[in-house]
């Protein structure tokens, strides 16, 4: 079975082999999730690179910059207008300033950066996903609002369907659409940062945050904590009960510790350990999972190919967010 073959079997999920970073010069690919902060310091800031999948547009950064394409009806491009665009076009600086952007991340339908610290968002807002304190569609990117966060100090971003987290100080914050996925207890949808929950995690100390399309993901002392909803498993706690602060997914075939990176997708999760076994869970109906099965999964299972199929470590995960 060739690659190709290899990685469509991961369905919604498109995985990226970003080991190559000394190969390439320190070239890091960075999206929806964030890599813990060693290997984000492998590379050169000068160097840095990030490419995010939402749904029906995609985003890259380059030179400090981003540039988007695809749908835009709600202005998910950012370019100031509501245009669709076939090629990659340059996001408006609105309150930004498209220059010295470190990463980007892709939702539904909005589109987040991380510059200097603090985090930008554009495009639908009807449930406040943009995190400005409104509900307004915008098509620039605007500032999200300091809300429980402060938004200042963040080191991560991550969008997902209708809901964007940040990381700042080990702690994690989201915003947006709350079934359960902003994790701080409560089933009430937000329009600014709020703290996520202790829950089963402890929230401190965590080190990379990957948002689902209704769920979300941290990596905190090589164990994974999820939260938000588990109709199909995609909390990997052996359960299907939705859960409104973070719980810790099972050992399963994974075994929860010394894994390295954390991706969420369409109702599932997957997870890299000892940097060459990737562990998937959750939904799988359309063998998103890996596993050679069409069987949800509500703890980790294997990927197929082995730990030793996946060679130099792949570090970093493009989860491409769609709706069932």
């Amino acid at each position: 079975m060739n690659l190709n073959t290899r990685l469509h079997i991961l369905g919604h999920v498109a995985l990226k082999l970003a080991a190559l970073a000394g190969a390439l010069g320190g070239l890091l690919l960075i999206t929806t999730i964030m890599l813990p902060p060693r290997a984000a310091q492998a590379s050169s800031p000068d160097l840095q690179a990030a490419i995010a999948a939402g749904w029906e547009h995609t985003c890259a950064l380059k030179g400090g910059k981003v540039y988007c394409w695809g749908y835009n009806f709600d202005g998910r491009l950012g370019d100031g207008t509501t245009t669709n665009r076939n090629t990659p076009t340059l996001v408006a600086d609105g309150a930004m300033g498209n220059s010295g952007v470190t990463a980007v991340a892709a939702g539904w339908r909005h589109t987040c950066a991380l510059k200097g610290g603090q985090v930008y968002c554009w495009g639908y807002n009807g449930i406040g996903q943009l995190g400005d304190g409104t509900t307004t569609q915008r098509i620039t990117p605007t500032l999200v609002a300091d809300g429980a966060m402060g938004n200042s100090g963040v080191t991560a971003v991550a969008a997902g369907d209708s809901h964007t987290c940040a990381l700042k100080g080990g702690k994690v914050y989201c915003w947006g659409w709350n079934g359960g996925q902003l994790g701080d207890g409560t089933t009430t949808s937000s329009n600014t940062p709020v703290l996520v929950a202790d829950g089963a995690m402890g929230n401190s100390g965590v080190t990379a945050v990957a948002a689902g399309d209704s769920h979300t993901c941290a990596l905190k002392g090589g164990k994974v904590y999820c939260w938000g909803y588990n109709f199909d498993g995609g909390l990997g706690d052996g359960t299907t009960t939705s859960s409104n602060t973070p719980v810790l997914v099972a050992n399963g075939a994974m075994g929860n510790s010394g894994v390295t990176a954390v991706a969420g997708g369409g109702g599932h999760s997957l997870g890299l350990k000892d940097t060459t076994c990737l562990f998937a869970w959750g939904r799988n109906g359309s063998g998103q999972l890996g596993d050679g099965t069409t069987t949800d999964r509500t703890t980790p299972v294997q990927v197929s190919g082995g730990c030793g199929w996946w060679g130099i470590t792949p570090r970093v995960f493009i989860p491409i967010v769609y709706r069932p």
